[in-house]
């Protein structure tokens, strides 16, 4: 993912050419292979460069084509022919060797910001407009490339890695106490429009940004899209058009010939494997693809490594494991490599950075299948019931039935009852070693009490599916996959996350097709059925959905670690936890996985404010 950064001077003041350099040199890291800046009067734009596409061997950012406008960008656009056609009818010349930035470039000349309506992939860019004196900068829809920025009211800073904005001397040392309230009760901040420092923001996903001298304009120009119901006659359409979804997702992301695979004996990673080695088998693309895996051999049961091994010699494909039985809890925590540009709970975080430079040595791209479970995630009839045909509803049922599936009809009378005493007893689970002050200043109470209210959701047919796809958690799970956390040049794509499968997807009938995952099992015995060369055994499309049989961390405790010991000393978290309440929660017996989980928050955050 390359770095990007820009400076946007209201009073025209003359800059540091010291802290461009500083700049640059911080997100060395994640664009290796070039670098370079461009400036006038008002802005200066930053960038180094990862080729993680081979049309951008001979890349140059920032791009520029009229010394007017130009645009700092990190991206991978999909869809490239359709954009590409879009353009050409405009009159532009481009050619299918361009790299990315040129098609934004030239739809942004096109098409102004509207050129966000044609664009597919993800992206993080700002585009400095010299004929109309503005800054625009925008996030993909689902936020996927993170975006940071500052108005500290003569400049605006901008940039997709947090701790380069913390180098401008306007940015104080000061903390929004939202964030860190948020990160001791949920483990993250639940806030996609703000960061752990009261100066600095997140540019949300779907969102962009429009700055001028006397304007600051934040609009969101997408959100997830609830589709009409999509039936087909022939079951089988369903499986056709989920499986050429899937190709054309994970064909958009193999642009290099080398790709890793984050590698599971599970559904979700094992199917992405099998499709990108069809997809360059059919599409005659050089292919060099490897799996990575993570295996526990005598710390907790686990079977990860026989279905791996079984996935991987089906499909002809190396494997490579980390065996992770050795990692000590918080190993590592203290090397500056390892340190985050945030609060985070991490209890193997050495694991992690090894995990993430063995997949680095291989390739600058790599593919992860997380997005699958919520993509594919079921329905129950009850949430159903009177939003479809009750005609179509029930023929649907029969099919389950047919199928040997049986769906989950939700909430009868039992369960509204259970639902009736959880209500009741509303901070079940709530940390009970908060410091007094602190918890009645940020009223984490009422924030607790809210947070376990489910919303309702605007999809009729799939509402979890699409309440999961869009909860805060996503912003997380992209940012500590993404090189200003890891340290590491490396791509992570999400091809389950891809815009044009969820838009299928989510018009789908949720019966019988999301049931235990159907349609991914169902679509592995019709490429059997199929005759494709990269097919995967039964053992997979057969294997349950099952989380790991042991909790790792959980092991140290049962052996008598008790890593909150000397936390007295850590005056920081003096402010925001009561220690020796803490101290005694922990020392409860027997102390319970969520309750043990829960109380390596302020252990995370201590450690943070040390380093900070």
């Amino acid at each position: 993912m390359s770095g990007i950064w820009g400076i946007f001077q209201r009073d025209c003041q003359p800059r540091d050419g010291q802290l461009w350099q500083a700049l640059t040199d911080l997100l060395a890291d994640r664009g290796p292979d070039g670098k370079g800046t461009w400036q006038n009067d008002r802005a200066v734009l930053g960038h180094t460069l990862l080729i993680a596409a081979k049309e951008s061997l001979s890349e140059r950012q920032p791009l520029t084509l009229d010394g007017k406008t130009c645009v700092t960008a990190d991206l991978r656009l999909d869809g490239r022919k359709e954009l590409m056609t879009q353009l050409q009818g405009e009159g532009c010349e481009i050619t299918d060797g361009d790299p990315d930035v040129l098609l934004l470039l030239h739809a942004y000349l096109v098409w102004g910001e509207d050129c966000l309506q044609h664009l597919i992939g993800i992206f993080a860019f700002a585009i400095w407009d010299d004929r109309e004196q503005k800054l625009f900068c925008a996030r993909d829809r689902l936020g996927v490339k993170p975006f940071y920025y500052a108005d500290c009211g003569d400049v605006v800073l901008l940039g997709n890695t947090l701790n380069s904005l913390r180098l401008h001397p306007s940015i104080s040392a000061n903390l929004n106490e939202d964030a860190i309230a948020d990160f001791l009760l949920f483990g993250f901040n639940c806030n996609p429009a703000t960061t752990t420092f009261a100066d600095i923001q997140r540019l949300p996903g779907g969102h962009c940004l429009t700055v001028t001298a006397d304007r600051f304009v934040l609009r969101r120009y997408w959100t997830l899209p609830v589709p009409e119901m999509r039936r087909y006659r022939n079951p089988e359409t369903y499986i056709e058009e989920f499986q050429s979804l899937l190709d054309e997702a994970v064909r958009d992301r193999l642009r290099r010939e080398k790709i890793a695979i984050f590698f599971s004996g599970g559904l979700d990673s094992t199917s992405l494997a099998a499709t990108a080695l069809d997809v360059a088998q059919r599409e005659n693309l050089p292919l060099d693809l490897q799996g990575f895996s993570v295996i526990y051999r005598h710390r907790i049961p686990d079977r990860e490594e026989k279905y791996a091994q079984i996935a991987a010699d089906a499909l002809g494909m190396p494997l490579h494991f980390l065996v992770a039985d050795d990692y000590q809890l918080f190993q590592g925590w203290e090397l500056p490599d390892l340190q985050t540009p945030e609060p985070s709970l991490n209890p193997f975080p050495l694991q992690g950075y090894h995990q993430y430079r063995q997949i680095a040595t291989h390739s600058c791209v790599g593919l992860y299948g997380q997005g699958g479970d919520e993509v594919l995630r079921a329905s129950k009839v009850m949430d159903v019931w009177g939003k479809v045909p009750t005609w179509d509803l029930l023929a649907d049922l029969a099919r389950c039935m047919a199928r040997n599936l049986q769906p989950a009809w939700g909430t009868g009378i039992l369960g509204k009852l259970r639902n009736w005493k959880r209500s009741k007893n509303e901070y079940d689970g709530y940390p009970d070693w908060f410091d007094r002050g602190f918890e009645k200043r940020l009223q984490l109470r009422d924030r607790w009490r809210e947070s376990r209210v489910i919303l309702p959701s605007p999809h009729p047919f799939r509402p979890k599916a699409y309440r999961d796809l869009l909860q805060p958690l996503w912003m997380l799970n992209f940012e500590m996959s993404d090189p200003g956390v890891t340290r590491f040049p490396l791509e992570v794509y999400f091809p389950f996350l891809d815009i044009r499968l969820l838009n299928h997807l989510l018009a789908f009938p949720p019966f019988p097709w999301f049931i235990n995952k159907e349609l991914a099992r169902a679509t592995l015995s019709w490429r059997r059925g199929q005759g494709d060369r990269h097919c995967l055994p039964e053992a997979i499309e057969r294997r349950p959905k099952t989380p790991l049989a042991g909790n790792p961390f959980y092991t140290f405790l049962q052996a008598g670690w008790r890593p909150w010991d000397g936390l007295e000393a850590n005056e920081a978290i003096a402010n925001y936890v009561d220690v020796e309440q803490l101290l005694q929660v922990t020392r409860r017996e027997p102390l319970g996985v969520y309750t043990a989980w829960c109380s390596l928050r302020p252990l995370g955050l201590g450690r943070w404010l040390q380093r900070y």
